[in-house]
């Protein structure tokens, strides 16, 4: 019962774990700071930015990372070292009731007050697994290998869960803190299907679909102000994938080379700016390279690039709060979609013609949604505040209506190769639908997300849809595999 070390000046603690190697110990305060103390020196190693009120915490069992869970949901891990955030695992909606390790550190589990269970990897944070209906209760305990857990349940009950490996989608935690996706130029795809380029609010990451992992991260800050304020960037690759366009709010546009070597080894030329004006991004590259499709939202102008010069071919004014701008596969048609802020509130997305460049038709489905046409340019996927229309190119009418019950609301369109399939993105959900019977034939949930708007993308070959959250986590579905499980149960489509 002798007291043998003191710690002053940590406040009011609330949970305390000693770390495995048993010279340290985290604690935890009331006024959201982790700390780690050393035992033997009886000093403090560091105390951790503010992460939050944290509800519960697990060293991994190397005792390089400690994972520490918080009141709103979140899941933030530290290093051992230095107390800095490694990752940031969002997918709970509410407070984090139980944090474990594997015996291996390859699986960490964790239980909500959501009333689920998430499975992590240990090393990545890769989400793996979510259950459902699993109770608030803060009872887990998992098998020294990381596989099955057992959980307190309603009082009186336990329950059993355990992990199958999914093959048909795989989870990429954020590229870094804060790396939320955006929505113009937010993802392409390589004509390469094993590259894609993804915009976030930090930079741009490159993901190497194969390996199902980040590739690589370029980093974009403002060009004054606060460097570490969030920055809206936007990507896109040329249609024979050897420039990469790149632009953000304040630095002007520019395109890099793009260049993989025989080792996989991803090589970016130098940039070269193409149009200096701030405030542009990057919405679309037309499908024959010609010309590239800039927006800006204050005070609202459309810019149409030649690719080859950075001549400008056309400037639209008087498009308020302008988001999107993309073309139709023909060129043809350029189709142009606000926010629906200020100036721009009610505003629906309108065709122009870049012949005559006028515009040709107004689709009534209101503001605040993305389009998309199909590879032959037969259709067009438009949404908005008000609906979401499938229509035909050119007659603007004979309509595609999906066939069960989807929110008729804003959304996130895209089209398979073939045209044959259609992904809509609405809040944490995915609809595959086919095109033109408009059947819904899978319904596929995000992993986590916390209910927020997703954005699904084709690879070229159509064996991947990508699909990017807001909270940056990107889910890789394998629809080879996806419709193989499918089939297994008889929904084949």
């Amino acid at each position: 019962g002798e007291r043998v070390r003191q710690w002053p000046g940590l406040g009011v603690t609330n949970l305390v774990r000693v770390s495995p190697d048993g010279l340290g110990v985290a604690v935890t305060s009331a006024t959201s700071l982790v700390s780690v103390v050393e035992i033997e020196g009886a000093g403090v190693r560091w105390v951790s930015p503010d992460v939050g009120p944290a509800e519960a915490l697990a060293w991994r069992p190397d005792g390089e990372e400690l994972a520490v869970g918080t009141s709103s949901g979140n899941l933030v891990v530290l290093g051992a070292r230095d107390g800095r955030v490694r990752r940031e695992l969002r997918g709970h909606r509410s407070r984090i009731t139980a944090l474990v390790y594997s015996g291996d550190g390859r699986q960490l589990w964790s239980r909500s007050s959501d009333s689920t269970l998430r499975v992590w990897d240990g090393m990545t944070g890769d989400a793996h697994l979510v259950i459902e209906d699993t109770g608030p209760e803060p009872d887990l305990v998992i098998g020294a290998a990381g596989d099955r857990a057992v959980m307190g349940r309603q009082w009186t009950e336990a329950a059993w869960a355990e992990i199958d490996r999914v093959t048909v989608v795989k989870r990429l935690a954020p590229a870094v803190v804060g790396a939320d996706a955006t929505l113009t130029g937010m993802m392409d795809f390589h004509p390469d299907p094993r590259w894609l380029v993804v915009a976030t609010f930090r930079g741009i990451g490159l993901v190497d679909v194969k390996r199902g992992s980040w590739a690589g991260w370029w980093p974009r800050r403002p060009a004054a102000g606060d460097a570490d304020a969030p920055l809206e960037c936007s990507v896109q690759f040329s249609p024979d994938g050897r420039s990469l366009w790149v632009a953000d709010r304040t630095s002007g546009v520019e395109v890099r080379s793009f260049d993989v070597d025989g080792t996989d080894r991803v090589r970016l030329g130098p940039a070269r700016p193409m149009f200096p004006e701030p405030g542009f991004l990057v919405s679309d590259v037309s499908a024959d390279g010609r010309w590239v499709a800039l927006t800006q939202r204050q005070p609202g102008t459309v810019v149409v690039l030649d690719a080859a010069t950075g001549a400008v071919v056309r400037r639209l004014e008087s498009e308020p709060e302008a988001m999107t701008a993309t073309f139709s596969a023909d060129g043809r048609w350029l189709v142009i979609q606000s926010t629906g802020m200020d100036k721009a509130h009610g505003l629906s997305p309108r065709v122009w013609s870049t012949s005559e460049w006028t515009v040709e038709r107004t689709l009534d489905v209101g503001p605040l949604g993305l389009v998309d046409f199909s590879r032959d340019g037969r259709w067009l996927a438009v949404s908005g505040e008000r609906a979401f229309r499938v229509v035909e190119v050119g007659r603007w009418s004979n309509e595609i209506r999906l066939q069960a019950e989807v929110p008729d609301t804003s959304s996130v369109p895209g089209f398979a190769p073939d045209g044959r399939l259609l992904a809509v993105g609405i809040s944490a959900d995915v609809y595959l639908a086919r095109v033109p019977e408009g059947e819904v034939v899978a319904k596929l949930a995000a992993l986590g997300n916390n209910g927020a708007a997703t954005r699904p993308r084709f690879s070229p070959d159509g064996r991947t849809l990508a699909v990017a959250n807001d909270d940056g986590t990107l889910d890789l579905w394998d629809m080879i595999e996806l419709r193989a499980a499918l089939g297994r149960l008889g929904l084949d489509w």
